[in-house]
């Protein structure tokens, strides 16, 4: 979409208020649309909704039917499984998105998550987790301990 040549003008031109007005513009728009899609899915796609009339406060307030968790928020803290999800999608050819070696997805103005239609579907935040169960979920994503833990550090009672 041409944000990193604005941004880099904008750098070259020491004018930091821009370049970060371009990058927060880019991260609002790049929610927006994950919001369409999301509704498009609920509407069209899937359309288990397809009578939806939801005005924006209705939507902020997220009173539709299914949830959208995303890696890195809460209720999925680890952000591993966008590998898995960029994979499936082949987002690195179709879409232009890459992931960093920590999982982060460049542009950072990129959005990715989950969609639980399932009307009783609620978020929850992943509460802290023992030895015994960050080795159990290493050993069922054939991860290293060490592995891990850096993914999940926030989340840890130890």
């Amino acid at each position: 979409m041409g944000v990193e040549e604005w941004v880099s003008m904008y750098e070259q031109e020491l004018d930091d208020y821009h370049a970060i007005l371009i990058k927060i513009l880019a991260d609002r728009l790049a929610e927006a649309f994950a919001e369409l899609m999301h509704e498009r899915v609920r509407k069209e796609f899937w359309g288990y909704a397809k009578e939806e009339q939801l005005d924006v406060f209705s939507m902020i307030r997220e009173e539709y039917q299914g949830i959208r968790p995303a890696p890195g928020y809460p209720a999925c803290p680890e952000h591993s499984e966008k590998k898995t999800l960029f994979d499936l999608l082949d987002a690195e050819k179709s879409v232009n998105i890459q992931l960093t070696e920590n999982y982060a997805m460049y542009p950072g103005a990129s959005v990715s998550g989950f969609y639980f239609s399932h009307p009783l579907a609620q978020y929850f935040n992943l509460g802290r987790i023992s030895k015994d169960q960050l080795a159990d979920y290493a050993k069922r994503k054939n991860f290293s301990i060490e592995e891990t833990e850096k993914l999940l550090n926030t989340n840890l009672n130890y």
